[in-house]
């Protein structure tokens, strides 16, 4: 890796004679400490969230297609429909893992988490009111 700071050219105002002997102090980095200015995102959030947009792109097509067709069902519906199911499903499960990694932002986790578990409800309560009406 290319070292830069033997070229920058110095600030006269980082030489110790202009500062104050509490600011030459070396400050020793501890390792447990966590910049929580600079955390990343989870990496299983961002499946978790691709895994939602998809199942919510496919609950789409779904419903777009019943509607289409005057809530008469062909069998690519079905298709669609279970491809937002197990999507869902994959959302929930990354999302949860993701929760459990330390040190990082956990947003993208919660929404895939919210997202998910709704479309996963909205599925399951048609399928319920599907079989019972």
């Amino acid at each position: 890796m290319l070292d830069f700071d033997k070229y920058r050219k110095r600030n006269i105002l980082e030489e110790a004679k202009f500062s104050f002997p509490e600011d030459r102090k070396k400050v020793e980095l501890n390792e447990d400490l966590v910049n929580y200015v600079h955390l990343k995102f989870a990496k299983n959030s961002k499946k978790a969230m691709i895994f939602a947009l998809v199942a919510f792109i496919a609950m789409l097509i779904a419903i777009k297609l019943t509607l289409d067709n005057k809530g008469n069902p062909e069998l690519n519906v079905s298709a669609y429909a279970f491809t937002s199911i197990l999507f869902s499903v994959l959302g929930i499960t990354y999302s949860i893992n993701s929760i459990y990694e330390k040190n990082v932002k956990h947003l993208l986790s919660y929404v895939a988490l919210i997202a998910s578990g709704v479309q996963f409800l909205i599925w399951f309560m048609l399928i319920y009111l599907g079989q019972r009406g």
